[in-house]
């Protein structure tokens, strides 16, 4: 067995089995995915759609989001969050509901802090912000009443930061 075919062995293995996700392992079946072909990728891919459908894997979104190195990985973790959202988000806890909005904004304040940062995280802070949108569509104005204030308030930050708001209420038409 190759080496790849060994990565997605374990990672079948530990995906199935553990309440918490070995990230550099999700990296390494990512980049499988991406880089290599045939038996290989097939097999990573439908590890990866296994992950996306299980019904708990949005519970490891933040750490994923927090210890991948690759945006890829974060990427998928945000396509994971997204389906929660728009399927499942009115039966989640309002705490739950809080703390990933506000793991979200947090997320895009970091990636949105300065003009280098958001250029080399473009494709990542535009899902986050699609994502979002999806947590607005969901709250407001009933849950989420502060939302124009917050986000007119937050682009007073700086410039950038000012740009992304901007680019959010574009994706709210």
């Amino acid at each position: 067995m190759s080496g790849a075919m060994d990565v997605l062995h374990e990672a079948r293995r530990q995906f199935t089995q553990s309440d918490r996700i070995d990230v550099n392992l999700l990296d390494q079946v990512v980049q499988i995915m991406n880089q290599r072909s045939g038996k290989e990728q097939a097999e990573a891919n439908s590890i990866l759609m296994e992950l996306k459908e299980n019904r708990d894997s949005w519970t490891k979104v933040d750490a994923i989001l927090q210890f991948s190195t690759l945006n890829e990985s974060k990427y998928f973790a945000l396509q994971i969050l997204e389906g929660v959202i728009q399927h499942k988000w009115k039966s989640l806890p309002q705490v739950q509901r809080d703390g990933i909005k506000s793991f979200i904004i947090t997320k895009m304040f970091e990636l949105s802090a300065d003009q280098s940062t958001m250029e080399q995280n473009q494709l990542l802070l535009h899902k986050l912000n699609l994502v979002l949108v999806q947590i607005v569509k969901q709250d407001w104005p009933k849950q989420w009443p502060s939302f124009i204030t917050d986000i007119v308030d937050s682009s007073k930050t700086n410039e950038t930061v000012c740009i992304n708001n901007m680019n959010i209420l574009s994706l709210l038409r």
